[in-house]
Parts: C-alpha cells; structure tokens; sequence
C-alpha cells in the first residue's frame, strides 16, 4: 500500500503544529539549497513560525538584495504564483509551436526534393547548356524507365498466375466412366437389365466351332 495522503487543513494542536513546522522547515531549506546550486538560482526566502520565529535565507548576498529586485521589477511580473503559471502555459506554448516549425521545415525540405526530382521528369530546355547535362538527364530517365519495365513484368506476371488459377478445372469422373472401372477379382459385379436380356451362348464341346454358333455370335453376318 502507498503511503496514506494527509488532510491539508490546519493542525489544532499548538505542540504538533509547532513540531510539523520545524521538520518541513528543514526540508524547504535544504530543497532551497539545492536549486540554488544546481540551477545558480537568486533565491530569497523568509519564514515566521506559528511563535512569530523569523527564518530567513539568501542564496547570494543579503535578503534584503533579493527584495529590492522584486520590487524593482514591473507591476506585471510580480504575479507569484500566478505569473509562474502564465509562464509555465507560454513555454508549453513555446515548445509546441518550435515543435511545430521543426516538421513544417521537414516537409519543406522534401517539396523540395520533390520539385527538384520533377525537374528532370521535365526539364527546362533552354536552361541546359551543356552535353554533361543532357547525360545526367537522359541517365536519370532511363533509370526511370527501366524500373517501370521491372514493375510491368512483375504485374504481368501476377495477372497470369491469377488468370491460370482461375480457369484450373477439376473434372469429375461421369456415370459412365464409373460403369467401366474394374472390379476387385474377389467381388461380383452387379448384373444389369441388358445383361439379362443377352441370350447366353457357350460354345460346343470340342476344338471345332459350328456354323450355328458362328451365326449366333455378333457382330458376325455370314
């Protein structure tokens, strides 16, 4: 669990009131400290405790110095804590705009680039003067045309594998095809009307064939 947020009102309690004063005082000061360090901040700061005790630092010569800056300063800069608030909204403002102006110059910088590729899609013919530049243009075109030619051929040869894909076909074995297909030695055909109707001849015993039997069989006319 975090720590537990205390009620911000006043401490009835002169002895704790008096207590709390003394242990965040000393926390202020030292917080003062070290701005005044790091940032090489002119800080001026007085306290008076709940008793009317005076606490007073200055972070570069005399208290009194720092006071007098203030009241130096115009009447529209000595806002406190509302002026830091107006200030802290104008830098966020700042920073948004200077934000603003880096990828508005960003997308200047690639127009440019852009007109400057366009010029040799259509150059300016009376503005070369040279052999060396109708090379560089004539180079940079047939780059140019070359790589359409790679983009055509690949799209080409996507449209035909679509369209082979398109016309594969699977055909299905028909009913009749079906009657046709062997049959396992070990299972017997079902016979049919026709084969019923067929009369059954055998041949006669013996190695000759007869003339009745030789008539009897078709496509036989004799």
């Amino acid at each position: 669990m975090g720590r537990r947020k205390h009620l911000m009102m006043k401490i009835d309690n002169p002895s704790l009131r008096h207590l709390t004063y003394s242990k965040r005082r000393e926390g202020i000061l030292k917080k003062v400290v070290e701005l005044s360090v790091l940032c090489e901040a002119e800080i001026g700061l007085l306290m008076f405790s709940p008793t009317g005790r005076l606490t007073g630092f200055a972070s570069n010569g005399r208290i009194e110095d720092v006071f007098l800056r203030y009241v130096d300063q115009p009447d529209e800069l000595r806002g406190g804590l509302r002026h830091l608030k107006f200030e802290g909204e104008i830098m966020e403002k700042i920073a948004k705009m200077e934000d603003l102006q880096e990828k508005l110059n960003q997308l200047n910088q690639r127009l440019e680039k852009a007109k400057e590729k366009m010029r040799f899609y259509n150059p300016d013919l009376d503005s070369i003067t040279s052999l060396s530049e109708v090379d560089v243009y004539q180079e940079f075109l047939n780059d140019s045309l070359q790589h359409i030619e790679k983009l055509k051929a690949k799209l080409l040869g996507k449209q035909i594998m679509v369209q082979k894909s398109e016309t594969v076909e699977v055909t299905a074995p028909s009913t009749e095809n079906m009657e046709l297909m062997t049959v396992e030695p070990s299972k017997k055909r079902n016979f049919t009307a026709d084969d019923q109707d067929q009369p059954k001849t055998t041949p006669p015993p013996g190695p000759h064939l007869t003339l009745e039997f030789l008539k009897a069989q078709r496509p036989w006319n004799l």
